[in-house]
C-alpha cells in the first residue's frame, strides 16, 4: 500500500505541475520578488510546558519580504512555510506536533468538506491524505532569503484565526510582500496535551503575544510604520490590542463575526470583548478597514461598530457571499488539483478565490494609503464591495458618512 501511494504520488504530482496554480491568477503582483526568512520569539512572561519543552512561550515567526527582481534561486514550496530552520530539538518537536495537531483539523474539517453544502467530499482511495501531499509540494512565489535589517519598508503583522496558523495566508503575504511591505506571521495556537487543536490555556484576548511580535517589528526598524491584519480571532485580538497600543499606524479586520449582531446580541455572546470595544470607542485612533459579509440578500450592517471614533473607518461587503473561512488562503488550495482530485463544488468554490483577490487588492489600497500616503480612490472598488466609508473621529450618530453604492 505504500509503494502504491508513493506511486500515485509521483503520478499525481506530474499532473498537478501541469495545472495552473489559479490562487495566483488575476492578482497583480507588485514589482518586488518575495524573499522568506523564520525566527523564534520568546515571550518570557507566559510559561509554557509541553511534553520535554519547558519555558518561555515560543513564537514560531514566518517572514515574507521583498528582494530585488534579479533573484534567482528556486521558489519555495508551500511546505517550507512550516518548519523553521535553527531550532533546538525541543522547539523542532514542539513545532512539529503543532503542524501536526493542524493538519489533522485541516484534513477533517476543511480538504473533506464541500464548501456549499458542508457535505464530505468522497475523494480516491488514498483521499484527502494524499491531498495534503500535494498542497505542501505547491510551488509557491517566494525564495528563501535573509530579511534585511535596514530595509525601510512598512512592516504589517497578521494574526491568524482560532485554529489557523502563521502560515494560513501565505498569498495574502506574498502579494503583500511584492508591492513593498514586510509580513510578520506567529503562532498564536500552541499544543497541549488532550486538548484540540485551537485550545488556548490563556486568556484568548491575552495581548503579550501581539506585544512581543510589534516589539519585534519595531527592532527591524523604529522609523518605519506598522499596520496589522487580523482575520477572526485575530480581527477581534486587534479590536482587544489596538485602542491600547500606539505603535500601529492601521488596521485590517477580517470579520469578527461580531458584524451580524446588534449591540445587545453582541453583549449577550461576547461578553468581555464587547464590554473592552464599547469602552474604548473613542480610542481607536488609527484608521480601520473592516470586512463582514452574508451574501447579497443580506448585506451586513455592522451595527456594533458605527460608534466607533477613528480617523478612517471604512466598511466593506462583498457583493456576492464570501465566506468565513475564504479569508485565508489556505482554504481554497485544494481547487489547484481539482483535475487529480473530482470536487464537486469546485466551478462554485473558485469563485471565491476571485473574491479573495478583490479583498487582497483593497486591503493594498487601503495599507498604501495609510502606510505609504498614497492617494486612492475607493471608488475604483464599488464593482465588487458595498462601501461605508466615514472620516474623522465624530461617533456614527453624529455625522453623514459618505456612502458608495451601500444597500445600508
Amino acid at each position: 500500500m505504500k509503494l502504491y501511494a508513493s506511486l500515485l504520488l509521483s503520478i499525481g504530482l506530474i499532473f498537478s505541475n501541469a495545472q495552473s496554480n489559479i490562487q495566483y491568477d488575476s492578482l497583480d503582483f507588485g514589482s518586488f520578488s518575495v524573499g522568506f526568512s523564520d525566527t523564534l520569539l520568546l515571550e518570557e512572561t507566559i510559561p509554557y510546558k509541553y511534553k520535554n519543552y519547558a519555558g518561555s512561550s515560543p513564537i514560531l515567526i514566518k517572514i515574507w519580504h521583498p528582494i530585488p527582481k534579479n533573484e534567482s534561486s528556486n521558489f519555495l514550496s508551500a511546505q517550507a512555510f512550516q518548519y523553521s530552520r535553527n531550532l533546538d530539538t525541543n522547539v523542532q518537536e514542539l513545532e512539529a506536533e503543532l503542524i501536526s495537531k493542524f493538519e489533522e483539523y485541516y484534513d477533517r474539517n476543511i480538504l473533506r468538506q464541500d464548501y456549499i453544502h458542508f457535505d464530505e467530499i468522497e475523494y480516491p482511495v488514498l483521499g484527502s491524505e494524499l491531498l495534503l501531499d500535494y498542497i505542501k509540494k505547491t510551488p509557491t512565489k517566494s525564495r528563501e532569503a535573509k530579511l534585511d535589517k535596514d530595509s525601510n519598508f512598512p512592516i504589517l503583522i497578521y494574526h491568524h484565526g482560532s485554529r489557523g496558523t502563521a502560515f494560513d495566508n501565505y498569498i495574502m503575504a506574498e502579494y503583500l510582500a511584492s508591492h513593498g511591505y514586510i509580513v510578520i506571521a506567529g503562532n498564536f495556537n500552541l499544543a497541549y496535551e488532550n486538548r484540540p487543536y485551537g485550545y488556548t490555556k490563556n486568556d484568548p484576548y491575552d495581548k503579550r503575544f501581539c506585544e512581543r511580535i510589534i516589539e519585534f517589528a519595531q527592532d527591524l526598524n523604529s522609523n518605519t510604520p506598522i499596520g496589522f491584519i487580523g482575520h477572526s480571532w485575530g480581527a477581534q485580538m486587534g479590536f482587544s490590542l489596538l485602542a491600547d497600543e500606539k505603535n500601529i499606524s492601521a488596521f485590517v479586520s477580517m470579520e469578527t463575526t461580531l458584524e451580524l449582531w446588534n449591540r445587545k446580541q453582541v453583549k449577550a455572546k461576547w461578553p468581555r470583548l464587547s464590554g473592552k470595544i464599547m469602552e474604548n470607542y473613542a480610542d481607536y485612533n488609527l484608521p480601520i478597514l473592516m470586512f463582514a459579509n452574508q451574501g447579497p440578500e443580506m448585506p451586513v450592517q455592522f451595527d456594533f461598530f458605527k460608534p466607533i471614533q477613528s480617523p478612517q473607518l471604512i466598511f466593506a461587503t462583498c457583493k456576492e457571499e464570501f465566506v468565513h473561512e475564504s479569508y485565508a488562503s489556505y482554504y481554497s488550495a485544494r481547487l489547484n488539483y481539482s483535475q487529480t482530485f473530482p470536487q464537486n463544488d469546485a466551478e462554485e468554490f473558485k469563485k471565491q478565490i476571485g473574491y479573495f483577490h478583490n479583498n487582497l487588492k483593497l486591503i493594498l489600497n487601503f495599507m498604501d494609503e495609510n502606510l505609504k500616503g498614497q492617494k486612492v480612490d475607493y471608488t475604483s472598488f464599488e464593482k465588487d464591495f458595498y462601501l461605508k466609508i466615514k472620516n474623522g473621529k465624530s461617533p456614527e450618530e453624529d455625522s453623514k458618512p459618505a456612502i458608495l453604492n451601500s444597500p445600508n
